[in-house]
């Protein structure tokens, strides 16, 4: 089921869309939250809550078709990264649907070839955790350089992604 399949009558009064959509989210909440009675405060607060994965997984989709599996990769948690740089979930899902269609056609125009070569190039680390397990053991050349040799490389840098890409 998506939401562009319709699972009610086609007299059912309301968006066609909108309808579609929340027909997907009350499945997923059945699948996820089997026991939960829907008329409780607890069934709507965790409705709401797949709601919002559910579109988080729509944008990081978007992002994964239009510049390759590894872009998630690249995204850095600001737990990891500091308070001053990385990318939250409420980034990601405050701007409108329209606008971040936008925002990922711009970043597409202004850096979208470097964004597929970095995507291609951390995609081995990303299915390592993803899929659970390290299919290739191999050491790049990048880990073994610090943080300040690393940023010494300017951004969008060819020799900075054919760094990325060898393995010793």
């Amino acid at each position: 089921m998506t939401p562009s399949s319709p699972a009610r009558p086609p007299n059912t009064r309301g968006n066609p869309f909108n309808r579609s959509v929340a027909d997907v989210t009350a499945r997923m909440m059945q699948e996820t939250f089997p026991n939960v009675e829907s008329s409780t405060d607890e069934y709507t607060t965790k409705y709401r809550w797949i709601s919002d994965i559910r579109r988080l997984g729509q944008r990081l989709h978007m992002l994964e078709t239009r510049f390759g599996e590894g872009v998630l990769g690249l995204m850095l948690d600001q737990g990891l990264a500091g308070t001053d740089v990385g990318i939250t979930d409420k980034m990601i899902m405050t701007p409108t649907d329209i606008e971040y269609a936008e925002f990922v056609g711009i970043l597409d125009k202004s850096q979208g070839n470097l964004l597929r070569g970095l995507s291609r190039a951390v995609l081995p680390a990303v299915q390592a955790l993803t899929l659970g397990g390290v299919h290739e053991q191999r050491l790049f050349d990048i880990e073994k350089m610090t943080v300040d040799n690393i940023t010494k490389y300017p951004k969008g840098s060819l020799a900075f992604l054919k760094l990325i890409n060898e393995a010793v």
